[in-house]
């Protein structure tokens, strides 16, 4: 996963029947956990992580040719050209960025760097079980020196993101802490094999924070992390504050008043597709508040390096740019 803004994101969470976990151990009413920004030599495609985000989320974007980019790649000429031309580089090329949480799992515990995801609800890392070719430059996990794991028999995943990246392998559980907090048996999917993209990363897993309904553990989906530990805050929330070129943090059960400036707005949350999405009834350009059709919806992804709005939102902030010129 990606990231390139500064982003804050306030979300809630509901029980959802799947894997179940012990209660966590010493829970506080809240914490923060600081997120490092990695710089990545990788080279940075905009067009690609464009229709990666079309493809994630099934939509369609207009072109001012009339013609539109679709999640079957059906994309307009020039932009397919620049598809194509930049995705032939070779890394490394222009540094993108990238941000880690430290993630204590397992009796002695094994810290790993992973990234926190709210696109997704797999929790992931690197492990003994995969070649060392893909492992190098990576902490990994070994379940077999914690006293704490326990395998899942029968159980397995498999991911696979929007930009055709993936991940597969066993289950099982073990202690997994987060800042402050300790799951007791939180599941855990160790990888036998991931592809290129995260070979060559720069985090040794993910932390899925979506609904657990897009889980990819079977036969029997497993709850998050954030889903276990919850209850024991003193809000079911957590925020996400992330910087351009600079450190971070996720804070779980409050909202730092220091960091945002006006009145927090709640708005409910629309569950059945498993993200985090939201009515978005309106938006505001300068000072002018514009309204979108009835069943806009935004949704909130911290795995997405790109702010994706409608074509009448994007013309609109444009227009305040001088020089501004439409370049698909």
């Amino acid at each position: 996963m990606r990231y390139s803004s500064a982003t804050a994101i306030v979300t809630a969470l509901w029980a959802a029947k799947s894997v179940t976990a012990a209660p966590v151990e010493d829970p506080s009413l809240g914490f923060a956990v600081p997120v490092t920004h990695n710089f990545l030599e990788v080279n940075h495609n905009g067009p690609k992580s464009f229709n990666d985000a079309i493809n994630k989320w099934g939509i369609e974007k207009d072109l001012p040719t009339g013609e539109h980019l679709k999640s079957d790649l059906v994309m307009h000429k020039e932009v397919a050209k620049r598809y194509a031309d930049s995705s032939a580089v070779a890394a490394p090329g222009s540094s993108d960025v990238e941000y880690t949480v430290p993630v204590k799992i397992g009796t002695p515990a094994q810290t790993l760097n992973l990234n926190l995801d709210t696109g997704s609800s797999d929790l992931w890392v690197f492990s003994s079980s995969q070649a060392i070719s893909q492992t190098t430059g990576h902490d990994i996990y070994t379940p077999s020196t914690s006293s704490t794991w326990k395998k899942l028999a029968g159980f397995s995943w498999s991911i696979q993101y929007a930009d055709g990246s993936g991940a597969s392998g066993d289950v099982g559980t073990d202690k997994v802490t987060i800042g402050t907090t300790t799951v007791g048996t939180q599941v855990v999917e160790i990888a036998n094999i991931v592809t290129s993209a995260f070979v060559n990363g720069g985090n040794d897993g993910i932390v899925g924070l979506g609904y657990s309904k897009l889980n990819t553990v079977s036969p029997v989906k497993a709850k998050t992390w954030f889903e276990n530990v919850m209850s024991s805050l003193s809000n079911k929330l957590f925020t996400a504050t992330l910087y351009h070129n600079k450190n971070g943090t996720y804070d779980f059960g409050y909202i730092d008043s220091k960091k945002y400036t006006g009145t927090v707005k709640y708005t409910p949350i629309l569950t059945k597709n498993g993200w985090w999405e939201f009515p978005s009834r309106n938006y505001k350009v300068g000072r002018t508040t514009y309204s979108n059709p009835s069943t806009a919806t935004g949704i909130a992804d911290t795995g997405t390096s790109l702010l994706l709005v409608s074509s009448g939102a994007a013309k609109a902030y444009y227009k305040t740019i001088s020089g501004a010129q439409a370049n698909s």
